[in-house]
Order: C-alpha cells, then sequence, then structure tokens
C-alpha cells in the first residue's frame, strides 16, 4: 500500500463538495478551486478519494484476518470443551470392575491427552488474541472511514476548509500508524484472500450504487436520490491497483 503520508497530501472528487467550486478569476485555465478559507484543487480531493478506497481495503483485510483466525479458535476450543466433558462423565460413570476397567482407563487417557494437545495447540498459535485483534483494528479503521465520509459527503450546508480537511486525515494517520504497531504481520496469503473479498465488495457497492438512481421519466429527464460514489473504484483504477501491496 502507497504511503500514507504520500496520501493524506490530498484527495476528493468533486462530487463530494458541498457547494459547487468556482475557478479561480485569476487565471482562468487554473484548476484550483475556492472552497472555505484555503483553496483545494481536483488533486486534493482524488487524494482523500485513494485514502478511503485504502482504507477500505485494510479494513477488509483486517476482518477477513478476524474471522480467519476466528474460525480456527472455534474450531480447536469447541472440541476441547466436548472432550474434556467427556473424560469427567467417563471417569464418573465408567465401571472400573471387570474387563472394562483397562479399556476405561486407556479411553480416559486417550481422551485427556488429546485434550491437552488441543489446548497446548491454542496457547502456541494464540487464535484468539489474533482474532481479537483483528476484529479491534477493523472497528478502529471503520471508524476513521466513516468520519471521512460524514466529513465529504453528509455535512449540510457547512464548507470545509482544506486546514480542516488536512487535520482530520493527520489525525487519521497517527491512529492508522498506532494500529498497525498493535496489529501481527499479515501472511501474504492472508492478504491476497482479503483483497480478492474487497474485490467482491467493491462490485457490490457499484450495483447499490446503480439501484438508488431512478430511472428515466417518460419527459427524458432523470432525477437521482443519490448519486453514485464519486469515488467509486471504477474511476480512479490506478488508485485501487496502487494499493494491492501489503504494507
Amino acid at each position: 500500500m502507497k504511503n500514507l503520508a504520500h496520501v493524506t497530501g490530498s484527495l476528493f472528487g468533486p462530487a463530494m463538495l458541498s457547494e459547487s467550486p468556482t475557478l479561480s478569476p485569476a487565471d482562468p485555465f487554473s484548476s484550483t478551486l475556492h472552497y472555505g478559507k484555503e483553496n483545494m484543487t481536483l488533486a486534493d480531493l482524488e487524494r482523500v478519494a485513494e485514502l478511503r478506497h485504502n482504507l477500505l481495503e485494510r479494513q477488509t483485510v483486517y476482518s477477513y484476518c478476524a474471522s480467519y483466525y476466528g474460525k480456527w479458535y472455534y474450531v480447536l476450543t469447541i472440541p476441547s470443551i466436548v472432550i474434556t466433558t467427556a473424560v469427567s462423565v467417563l471417569g464418573a460413570v465408567w465401571p472400573y470392575d471387570g474387563d472394562a476397567a483397562t479399556a476405561g482407563r486407556v479411553t480416559i487417557s486417550l481422551l485427556g491427552a488429546l485434550a491437552t494437545v488441543i489446548t497446548a495447540m491454542q496457547a502456541l498459535f494464540r487464535f484468539q488474541s489474533r482474532m481479537d485483534i483483528f476484529y479491534t483494528a477493523s472497528s478502529q479503521v471503520d471508524g476513521m472511514v466513516t468520519r471521512l465520509r460524514f466529513l465529504t459527503k453528509y455535512r449540510m450546508g457547512e464548507k470545509v476548509s482544506r486546514n480542516e480537511l488536512q487535520g482530520i486525515i493527520s489525525g487519521i494517520e497517527d491512529k492508522l500508524n498506532e494500529v498497525r504497531t498493535n496489529v501481527p504481520p499479515i501472511p501474504n496469503s492472508l492478504w491476497l484472500a482479503g483483497c480478492n473479498e474487497e474485490d467482491r465488495l467493491i462490485e457490490v457497492r457499484s450495483r447499490r450504487a446503480q439501484f438508488l438512481i431512478c430511472p428515466v421519466g417518460k419527459s427524458g429527464s432523470s432525477s437521482s436520490l443519490v448519486a453514485p460514489d464519486p469515488d467509486s473504484p471504477k474511476a480512479s483504477p490506478k488508485a485501487v491497483e496502487s494499493s494491492r501491496q501489503p504494507s
């Protein structure tokens, strides 16, 4: 994934602005936009959109890793509980006289040894702790994405200055660096699987965005309830491809 300091320099799409931008009168060919007290360029808006794509991908990867480790945790925990309970029950009800005594001792010993091996595997691979870490990281990244989305798309009648946006992005960078220090290394296989999951989610988001567009009326005019996501990966495929490297 690209360096976050480079990404946070500036980013967004023009559809995210609360008001229609105007070109600088001093230079009719300038791409500078007057927005708030500071000037924001289209490059700033595109970089914010790229940041949101990177955060969404990282969130999906973290969530996929949490599900992966959680699956293995439950695969080992549930049999361990069943086997431990069976050992306790068999130890209480198994007859210890006659020919069945030896078979009972062997069975209970084998079950106890199996439960010990499973418990040792849980302690060795630490599936539970990794699951909790990745779930927490996914929740934190989701909060960053939500804050960025509300700032750029859902603020009513308020101007977003470049300084305010840069301050929020700098806070996201600090939180993301903190998250990365707590997250264990991600194997390449899990990272690629998480990226494939994000690709499927991108297609789902694109279809849902299309469903939010009202059909064209008989008069030929169309009215959109909700405009398509301006930072859709289809609008900036290079930004998506550039984030396909694990960091």
